[in-house]
């Protein structure tokens, strides 16, 4: 009975083909064949070597459950670049190459996970601000690139502010306005592990910072822009209408 699910796998492994694991199946087969061949015979040396070849060979599908276990531990590349496909779908101006010098952009990015995606986008017009907070309505899997996708729908809360108001909104942001590119992924002191990022377009300065974690001086600064647009703990910082 111990034996019965190797069996089954390996006559279920041995037709599946285009399967690295057919190989070992195979390799198993041949040792349980020779080892059956060798059964009744006398253990001389040369039949002893067959018998290690043997249990080599048989045991060769559990070698390659390990390596297939460790290629799957490995994390994914993002070739395909998701932060950029994302910004192309919901019509987000890629700020690295922005070239309005008469404008001043902070975005701040805070993806929680198993929580609301939010893209948080201030933009200095005439005397003013626009402080906008968007939530994507439809989650992109990864990998997408479909043009169709293109200008999908957003949930938005959008509020001006003047004066002292605006300047103070702003300074927020001014210790991120550096003209540096800065990743961090080291999670020192964090409240959970989440996608978070600062981007300054300052008349044609950028900078930037991008965190695998968001820091109690992070979330301070998210709280108090989401507190600027009515969005509160009780409904998770998520636009209700």
């Amino acid at each position: 009975m111990i034996g019965l699910p190797f069996f089954l796998w390996l006559s279920f492994t041995l037709f599946d083909f285009g399967n690295i694991d057919q190989l070992f199946a195979l390799f198993a087969l041949i040792g349980l064949t020779i080892n059956f061949i060798n059964t009744n015979k006398e253990r001389a040396a040369k039949i002893l070597l067959l018998d290690i070849f043997c249990f080599l060979l048989m045991a060769s599908p559990i070698v390659g459950q390990k390596h297939n276990a460790g290629v799957a531990a490995k994390p994914i590349k993002d070739t395909v670049g998701f932060q950029k496909i994302t910004d192309n779908f919901y019509d987000i101006a890629d700020l690295k190459t922005y070239k309005d010098t008469t404008k001043f952009i902070a975005r701040l990015r805070y993806e929680p996970r198993f929580s609301t995606t939010s893209i948080i986008e201030l933009d200095e017009i005439g005397n003013g601000i626009n402080l906008c907070v968007k939530q994507p309505k439809a989650g992109l899997p990864y990998g997408d690139t479909l043009k169709g996708n293109r200008s999908l729908a957003f949930n938005q809360l959008c509020y001006w502010y003047a004066d002292k108001e605006a300047h103070d909104i702003k300074a927020l942001f001014n210790k991120f306005d550096n003209g540096k590119n800065k990743i961090d992924y080291h999670c020192n002191n964090c409240l959970d592990l989440t996608y978070w990022q600062i981007e300054i377009y300052d008349h044609g300065k950028y900078s930037s910072l991008r965190q695998d974690y968001t820091s109690k001086d992070d979330w301070s600064l998210t709280e108090l822009i989401f507190k600027k647009v009515g969005l509160t703990k009780q409904n998770g910082y998520a636009i209700k209408y």
